[in-house]
């Protein structure tokens, strides 16, 4: 089921997940490659990116300097698309907003400051 992508492909791949809110898991299905590799590919096209643009501005005689080095690699959540989820979330947040309120407002019921 899964296949070697080519050079082009894999550029294609993580343009695609860094320009669109598609899941890592619904591109290794659309193209036939592991979720893993990908996650590997926009890894290392991030720490690449990130070096390019420290190598621009330090100039060129320091440009063997690391990304690593002078920037932590970010690593960023997926977007979450199941509305399911999104809904539970809400839902759990909502709950324990009205819970919180309701700590304030026994708080200042017995303590009699605002809060």
């Amino acid at each position: 089921m899964f296949k070697r992508a080519p050079h082009l492909k894999r550029d294609e791949i993580v343009s695609e997940y860094l320009n669109s809110y598609l899941t890592l898991s619904h591109l290794a299905k659309k193209h036939g490659v592991k979720m893993q590799i990908i996650q590997t590919w926009v890894r290392k096209y991030r720490k690449e990116s990130a070096g390019e643009a420290i190598a621009l501005e330090l100039g060129d005689e320091d440009r063997s300097v690391s990304a690593t080095a002078v920037l932590p690699v970010l690593e960023l959540e997926e977007p979450v698309l199941d509305i399911s989820v999104l809904r539970k979330q809400v839902a759990q947040l909502s709950l324990k907003n009205e819970l919180l309120e309701e700590i304030l407002r026994l708080s200042s019921e017995q303590t009699g400051v605002d809060f």
